[in-house]
């Protein structure tokens, strides 16, 4: 198991497959985007997408926190594939998992419809 000193304690799966895009905290959360994975939260709600767009948009759901989005790499070794080409997105919630995850389907859905 990890220490809690580890680099690879919270976000061990878009460390080793991708590289950090961007952040966002919402406006009602008392930190900053660099440390919301370390805040209280109720769960995570995960975006594998193909392309690079901004997640920014997703703060603005009710139940997120913050989010850190990541461009896929190659995967070193000792694993094996490649997530180039995905975007993966961390939603950090602190309401509900499940309403929040039925009020974020419409704005996906949105982007989603425009090319995005």
């Amino acid at each position: 198991m990890p220490s809690i000193t580890s680099s690879h304690t919270f976000l061990p799966i878009p460390d080793r497959c991708g590289d950090c895009a961007g952040r966002a905290a919402a406006r009602r959360v008392v930190v900053g985007a660099d440390v919301v994975p370390w805040r209280p939260m109720t769960g995570a709600y995960v975006v594998i997408e193909e392309g690079r767009e901004s997640s920014a948009d997703l703060v603005d759901v009710p139940g997120v926190a913050g989010l850190w989005w990541f461009d896929g790499i190659d995967i070193p070794a000792p694993f094996q594939g490649s997530c180039k080409g995905l975007q993966i997105t961390v939603c950090y919630l602190d309401d509900d998992p499940l309403v929040t995850a039925e009020a974020i389907v419409p704005v996906l859905a949105e982007r989603w419809a425009q090319g995005a």
